[in-house]
């Protein structure tokens, strides 16, 4: 009997590639190895992170923050393990950064309690998903002045992201605390639009999932929060107030306008955290939607004289209005002022039909309340609350700029903020795009005009 001849094919044998990210390996996935942020993680929407021996010291500092990230990326919200919460581990800077100055450059009025540290931070301590959108807001802010802080801030925005879109696929059926946790990340996603500038529109998208949250919220049987309902009610308030910028309905903004909150005066009345955003002057932020709906009236029906009834009670309301201030601070009248000239002028060229040119008779009436406006924000400190709130009345306002000097007078008020955000550069580009186009036709005055403008250029800045 002959011997066997043996011949099976040995198994070839592979060894694992040790040398991909952090999280394609725990994944258990193929990593393409590109720097800073792999094609998987940035396909996936995670933090990509390195072994710290693999990187090479030319690279962004701040990817030494994020390589130990993705262990706590969970898409749920964590037990409460240790005094720091999980996210916030290495990261106590930016959590301090957040506390002493992103926070207090949201609010409107600085002698009352915070919400967005006392509030955020308390639901923040149980869940992720918040700790990585309160990370993201920080670091988006910081990065006005260290760049390298865009990394941390795109990261962990893609995980709270990523989070919510899990997380909401339970709505219908998770606890009134996850409901109050994934509200609270909506929203702090709507201000990160806000502070990275964003001109696409982003902050519309967040705030009207906002809206339809809320409105379960405050149906919610289970609501034992009464306090934090005040919270985000105020901000999805004022956030839907200030999207009334233009007249026309043509932008991405206008075409999903928010829906309208209720009347404010009386909203967080007797709170600790009463006019956070809107400071003293909630009867003038009434108005806002109130002008922006006899705009669509104009429109509609021209000015008719159930229109000319509606503009004369609007204009009562704002000029007999006058600053209540109990904390004795000269600025929160000044302010007020300039809220007060901004929706006049917002009025007046409200019943200004679209298709017309504007005439002398409506620049009379527009332009000394620009002065006004002007006079008090020239002469407002740069620490003053009013920069809190800036935007809406400044692209009101400029919008109806027709004096080179007026305009160089925006620009150098603009242009020396110490606010630290892009929000502020933003909202110079676009009323110097818009002004150009002013220079050119006539037709493209106030926010009618500024409405045109924004289409032209393809621009749906994210105002708050």
């Amino acid at each position: 009997m002959g011997t066997e001849t043996d011949t099976s094919v040995p198994r070839a044998s592979y060894s694992r590639v040790r040398t991909g990210c952090l999280t394609c390996r725990r994944r258990r996935k193929k990593c393409d190895e590109r720097r800073p942020r792999c094609v998987g993680c940035e396909r996936n929407h995670l933090l990509c992170s390195w072994p710290y021996s693999t990187l090479n010291s030319s690279q962004d500092s701040q990817l030494e923050q994020v390589q130990n990230e993705a262990k706590s990326s969970s898409l749920v919200p964590a037990k409460r393990l240790s005094t720091t919460p999980a996210v916030f581990r290495g990261h106590e800077g930016l959590v301090d950064f957040f506390k002493h100055m992103t926070a207090p450059r949201l609010i409107a009025r600085r002698q009352i309690e915070n919400p967005f540290i006392t509030y955020n931070l308390r639901i923040a301590a149980s869940c992720e998903t918040l700790q990585h959108a309160l990370i993201a807001v920080a670091s988006c802010h910081r990065a006005y002045l260290e760049p390298g802080f865009s990394v941390v801030a795109r990261s962990h925005y893609a995980v709270t992201i990523r989070s919510m879109k899990h997380a909401i696929t339970s709505w219908s059926s998770c606890s009134f605390t996850d409901r109050l946790s994934i509200l609270a990340a909506a929203f702090a996603l709507c201000w990160y639009e806000i502070i990275d500038a964003n001109l696409e529109g982003s902050l519309y998208h967040h705030l009207g999932a906002c809206s339809a949250m809320l409105r379960d919220v405050e149906q919610d049987s289970r609501n034992t929060e009464p306090q934090l309902l005040g919270f985000f009610a105020e901000q999805y308030s004022y956030l839907a107030i200030a999207a009334n910028v233009c007249f026309g309905l043509s932008t991405v903004a206008t075409k999903r306008r928010p829906r309208l909150p209720q009347p404010v005066q009386n909203l967080n009345l007797g709170s600790p955290i009463h006019g956070f955003l809107f400071g003293y002057a909630h009867e003038l932020h009434d108005a806002i939607p109130q002008i922006r709906n006899l705009a669509d009236r104009v429109a509609l029906e021209g000015n008719s004289a159930h229109v000319q009834a509606e503009y004369d009670k609007i204009y009562s309301t704002i000029t007999s209005w006058e600053p209540r201030t109990a904390e004795g601070d000269p600025a929160y009248e000044q302010v007020g002022h300039m809220y007060q000239a901004a929706c006049l002028v917002y009025l007046r060229t409200a019943t200004h039909a679209q298709s017309e040119q504007p005439t002398e008779i409506l620049f009379s009436q527009v332009e000394p309340f620009v002065k006004i406006f002007l006079d008090n924000f020239k002469s407002l400190s740069y620490e003053s609350p009013a920069w809190n709130m800036f935007m809406w009345p400044t692209y009101v306002v400029g919008s109806c700029i027709r004096d080179p000097a007026q305009r160089e007078v925006l620009s150098q008020i603009l242009g020396h903020s110490t606010m630290q955000m892009s929000a502020v550069d933003t909202t110079l580009h676009c009323l110097s795009l818009h002004w150009k186009e002013l220079d050119k036709d006539l037709a493209a005055y106030g926010p009618y005009g500024l409405e045109r403008t924004m289409r032209l250029h393809k621009l749906d800045p994210c105002v708050g």
